[in-house]
C-alpha cells in the first residue's frame, strides 16, 4: 500500500470563478442600454428556487458544475446579461437573458468596472457586446450615439435608482 501526504489548500470564496457567498455585500452590476449586467454567484442561482440546480438554463448548470475550475489572471469572475427591460433601443435582444458576457468592445471583461469602462470606447460608432457561444445569437451591436439617452429613458420608465453598483474589492 502507497500512503501519499498531499497538502490541501484552503481557496476563500471569493477566489472562486462563480462565488458561492458575498459576506455583507450586495452584488455588482450594471444597467447600460436596458440591459442589467450582473457578475454571476451562487446567490443569484438560487433565485430559481428550491430545486435551483435543475431549473436554472442548461449554460449555467453546466458552468456551476464546473465549479472546480479556479479563476485565471485572465478570467476572474463570469459576467451574466441576467435581464433586458423592454425598449425600442434593445428589441429583439430580450432572448439573450441568462448568457456569458465575453467581451464589450473587443475588451474581455470580468468585473463589472472593466465592462463599465469598455462601455467608454464604443467601435466605429456602435457597442458590441459578444457573449459566450451558447444556443441563440452570440453579439449584440447597439448604436453607441443613442445609447446614454436609452440608458436615461429607461431607467426613468422602470424606475432604477442606480444604474450602477460596483463591488469593493478589485
Amino acid at each position: 500500500m502507497l500512503t501519499l501526504d498531499i497538502p490541501l489548500k484552503n481557496i476563500p470564496a471569493r477566489a472562486a470563478l462563480i462565488p458561492d457567498a458575498r459576506p455583507n455585500q450586495p452584488p455588482p452590476y450594471l444597467i447600460a442600454g436596458g440591459f442589467v449586467f450582473r457578475e454571476l454567484d451562487t446567490p443569484y442561482l438560487k433565485a430559481w428556487g428550491k430545486k435551483w440546480s435543475e431549473e436554472i438554463p442548461v449554460s449555467l448548470r453546466i458552468l456551476n458544475e464546473m465549479q472546480s475550475e479556479q479563476p485565471t489572471p485572465e478570467q476572474k469572475r463570469l459576467l451574466v446579461l441576467a435581464d433586458v427591460f423592454p425598449d425600442e433601443y434593445n428589441f429583439g435582444y430580450h432572448e439573450l437573458s441568462q448568457s456569458i458576457v465575453k467581451t464589450v468592445n473587443g475588451q474581455s471583461v470580468d468585473s463589472i468596472r472593466e465592462m463599465e469602462e469598455a462601455f467608454q470606447h464604443p467601435q466605429n460608432g456602435f457597442h458590441i457586446i459578444e457573449f459566450t457561444p451558447s444556443y441563440g445569437p452570440s453579439k449584440v451591436i447597439l448604436d453607441a450615439e443613442k445609447f446614454n439617452e436609452a440608458t436615461r429613458k429607461i431607467m426613468d420608465k422602470y424606475q432604477i435608482p442606480s444604474r450602477i453598483r460596483m463591488n469593493a474589492e478589485k
